[in-house]
């Protein structure tokens, strides 16, 4: 039985909801309960209509497994299947009294119950329930909830209270062309257990519990595959869970339902370059952008894309893009300004880049990384640099525990020529990034200064084990065979010479 449990649940999590379905019954017959064994028995009796099966499942707690808030829900939509929709309602309302924590999720399937049911009262009332039970416990309306009662309320001929609950949410909450466009959530007592399902599958998503959020989503999209949010949420899952291929292939599967038609295969294009396939993903983001010409988010996931690919030209062109779609940029667009500078930079572009930073800088205030960033350029210009030194040193008290940071406070001090602090500071920065190839250069070039050449060449050949940019090797080579300086002439110190003279100090 236990191998067979294993089998059920690894169906269950690859979507196999018949055959899983049809073990755990067997499994059922041999006395083995638990998750997800009663929640597949329970979830194939709704696929199927049998409600009075699901009741007499939920009505044994010691054999069915159920969790007593998915019991009762089970219990509730079963009673409206089966056309009891006050005793649906009421058994919800009931266990929202006894039920701490819970209140807003039951009044809110009290709601889509009666909703169903053609009872737009008590479907009103619930969802007020609902509402006035999160601002009681002070908790922000969940877009699920603004999505449901806003729309209920565009449904049926009442803008204003629409619009008085997105109100409530706050902007961006809930996106009233995705709620006209999807409809109503909840059509019947399957879906409606569906959604329970799914609303859990959220939560446990949440908690970082992937293995049962997969389940409980899997068995919600069987319960309702044309939903969108279910089949989101399950790429969503996948790609938390490191499966970036099946990711990608959930997310293709979301229906077009209003932004979910850009939305999702842009998530994909995400996955595809978790994957490894960054053309692929940059190709399918460009057939993102085509689609959703108004949209500025797939052409900045694009400029991410290609920047963490080293394509900085192209990178930029893509944030130049999504800038116009925007029609410009404002105080809220301070990490654009920094993405995008980081592009012009690598592009050679720095004059266009050095005011981008301090635009970024001007929006974000003392953000570390745009004060290290733009100080670390700076140092390695030669320019500003008592202000750049200032610049990450505000980086470094603000982010003590980065290594990156720390080497540009260090890299500040060395090229100020103060090599006896820059020692002390890249040792840290090595400490805190062990394996960085420039952090290592720096402090082999530290370490030779002070005379410390054995160190010096120790680290030097460190920083070529660490996989360098390939513009960085016969740097650091040339460093090996001469010093620091490298080998501009054949009269240059050597660093063989060096360390034969005993001078190599430490």
């Amino acid at each position: 039985p236990r191998l067979r449990r294993r089998v059920v649940g690894l169906l269950a999590v690859e979507g196999e909801i018949d055959r899983a379905a049809k073990d755990a019954e067997a499994l059922s017959e041999m006395g083995e309960n638990g998750f997800p064994i009663g929640m597949l028995r329970v979830a194939k009796r709704f696929m199927t209509g049998d409600y009075d099966g699901v009741r007499e499942i939920v009505a044994d707690p010691r054999a069915n497994g159920l969790s007593p808030v998915i019991a009762t829900l089970a219990d509730a939509w079963a009673l409206a299947g089966a056309g009891d929709i006050d005793g649906g309602a009421r058994k919800l309302t009931d266990a929202a009294r006894d039920m701490q924590g819970l209140k807003v999720l039951l009044m809110l399937h009290a709601g889509m119950l009666a909703e169903q049911g053609g009872r737009a009262d008590l479907a009103r009332w619930m969802y007020e329930e609902a509402i006035a039970a999160a601002e009681a416990e002070e908790r922000p309306l969940s877009p699920r909830l603004v999505q449901v009662a806003a729309g209920f309320h565009d449904r049926n001929d009442a803008p204003e209270a629409a619009a008085a609950i997105r109100a409530k949410a706050g902007e961006g909450v809930e996106d009233p062309d995705d709620t006209a466009a999807v409809g109503q959530i909840v059509k019947s007592a399957t879906e409606g257990f569906g959604e329970a399902l799914f609303n859990f599958a959220g939560g446990l998503y949440q908690d970082r519990q992937y293995r049962s959020a997969l389940v409980y989503a899997r068995l919600a999209e069987a319960l309702r595959p044309a939903d969108p949010a279910t089949r989101q949420t399950i790429g969503q899952i996948l790609e938390a869970s490191g499966r970036s291929e099946a990711a990608a292939a959930a997310y293709r599967a979301v229906p077009k339902a209003g932004s979910y038609a850009w939305r999702a295969p842009l998530r994909a294009a995400d996955s595809m370059a978790d994957a490894g396939d960054v053309d692929g993903a940059a190709q399918a983001m460009r057939e993102v952008m085509a689609i959703a010409p108004e949209e500025s988010e797939p052409a900045i996931s694009l400029g991410h894309l290609l920047r963490s690919a080293n394509k900085f030209e192209e990178a930029a062109a893509a944030y130049d893009e999504a800038i116009k779609r925007k029609g410009g940029l404002g105080p809220s667009d301070g990490w654009l300004r920094y993405a995008r500078a980081i592009a012009l930079e690598r592009s050679g572009r720095w004059p266009e880049a050095e005011k981008e930073f301090l635009a970024a800088l001007e929006t974000l205030g003392n953000e570390p990384l745009i004060l290290n960033y733009l100080g670390y350029s700076w140092i390695d210009r030669g320019e500003n640099l008592d202000k750049a030194r200032d610049m990450v040193a505000r980086a470094v008290a603000l982010r003590p525990e980065d290594g990156f940071i720390t080497d540009s406070l260090g890299w500040a001090e060395y090229r100020a020529g103060d090599f006896e602090a820059a020692v002390a500071t890249l040792e840290r920065a090595i400490a805190l990034q062990p394996v960085d190839p420039v952090i290592n250069e720096h402090l082999g070039d530290a370490y030779w200064q002070v005379g410390r050449y054995r160190e010096a060449r120790f680290q030097w050949r460190r920083a070529l084990s660490f996989d360098p940019d390939a513009e960085l090797i016969p740097v650091i080579e040339g460093k090996l065979r001469c010093g620091v300086d490298g080998c501009p002439a054949a009269s240059a110190p050597k660093a063989d010479d060096a360390k034969q003279s005993g001078s190599d100090g430490g």
